[in-house]
């Protein structure tokens, strides 16, 4: 089974690589995180070239069902994420 690259992992490998303190590539990844946050909370897209697109996207209000008692409920309006690796990622993963 693979392993999970973590936060953590990510800290390490940038301060170790950029040759600066744990705590200071903590801020920079924190910030790099809290910048795409912030742009899908705003309903923005995101993109980065070379890792994915991230587009946010919002279902209707609907109706359903509820699957124990059968009563016609009512399913609000949503906004999802979703995020597509980008090609680069895709042929990566697959070993070419």
């Amino acid at each position: 089974m693979a392993e999970t690259y973590t936060k953590a992992d990510l800290v390490a490998d940038v301060a170790t690589k950029k040759d600066i303190s744990k705590a200071e590539a903590a801020r920079i990844v924190d910030l790099v995180i809290d910048l795409i946050k912030n742009e899908l909370g705003d309903g923005n897209d995101v993109k980065i070239s070379g890792l994915f697109t991230a587009k946010v996207s919002t279902s209707e209000a609907r109706k359903g069902v509820h699957p124990r008692t059968r009563e016609e409920i009512d399913i609000p309006a949503k906004k999802r994420v979703k995020f597509t690796p980008a090609a680069v990622i895709k042929r990566t993963v697959a070993g070419e």
